[in-house]
């Protein structure tokens, strides 16, 4: 509204074993939050953390396929998942977010159930026999594979990607963020439900939360329901640095049977 100025207030918490930042705004209408996964980034876990972070918003425990989970975030209001993989320096970041009305506008008791719901997500996936489901897997991998199979369409993408390898493979800015098909080809339900274990026991996490919300009330309800307490810490700096220089040109000439394509 024209004349209104917004409030914005920001608290840190240090809250082991994760940090928990709450911007307080009354500049939107919904309440966004954003959990960070971060680990030191190889090259062979690209795939899976691509793969693990889209099984999860596919289906879950309580919500046992991609249909069920949708109408229950209709029923939420229009609630909205979603998830990205990127590469920042020498870390791994998997983030989850999730966007929804905030209580005010909608009736009461939806704040703990749109968190519920979300939670729900990270922490309660779908499981059977102590792996993920096979019906889920079998979809979701076909995505993953479509993606990874899908680069060459962008041409200007693939060339990016293709100078970052020639320059020097062995450093992270080289690794193919959508994944490699070898590494896909591995995985299975057993393998992934490992790793999502280990990435809730070892990741470095960081919660962020914007919206107008009550500090104390927010940190009371994530800190209680959030199932992660191990203590983690960096053990790499988050600046790469690049030891040589290499002189002169390389030449690389890749031919592709396109009908069109992009310089």
């Amino acid at each position: 509204v024209i004349g209104v100025k917004s409030k914005m207030e920001y608290k840190k918490y240090a809250i082991i074993p994760y940090n928990l930042h709450i911007i307080k705004t009354d500049k939107f209408k919904t309440v966004s939050i954003r959990i960070n996964f971060r680990r030191p980034i190889k090259k062979e876990e690209i795939t899976v953390r691509n793969f693990l972070s889209a099984i999860l918003l596919d289906s879950t425990a309580n919500y046992p396929n991609n249909r069920f989970l949708s109408i229950e975030m209709e029923n939420l209001y229009g609630l909205s998942l979603s998830n990205s993989n990127n590469r920042i320096g020498n870390y791994s970041v998997t983030s989850f977010d999730v966007s929804f009305l905030n209580e005010k506008y909608t009736e009461v008791g939806m704040f703990e159930k749109s968190l519920g719901l979300f939670l729900e997500v990270l922490f309660n996936p779908n499981i059977v026999d102590n792996k993920f489901d096979s019906q889920s897997f079998k979809i979701v991998k076909n995505n993953v594979e479509a993606e990874i199979k899908s680069i060459k369409d962008n041409m200007t993408k693939y060339s990016l990607i293709r100078m970052l390898e020639e320059m020097d493979e062995k450093i992270p800015t080289s690794y193919r963020g959508y994944g490699y098909l070898e590494d896909l080809a591995i995985i299975d339900e057993d393998m992934l439900y490992k790793y999502y274990q280990t990435m809730i026991r070892s990741d470095l996490v960081e919660i962020f939360v914007l919206g107008n919300v009550d500090f104390d009330n927010m940190k009371h309800l994530l800190t209680t329901k959030i199932k992660i307490n191990t203590i983690k810490k960096n053990i790499l700096p988050v600046i790469i640095e690049h030891k040589r220089i290499r002189r002169g040109i390389k030449k690389i000439i890749e031919k592709e049977e396109l009908a069109q394509s992009k310089l």
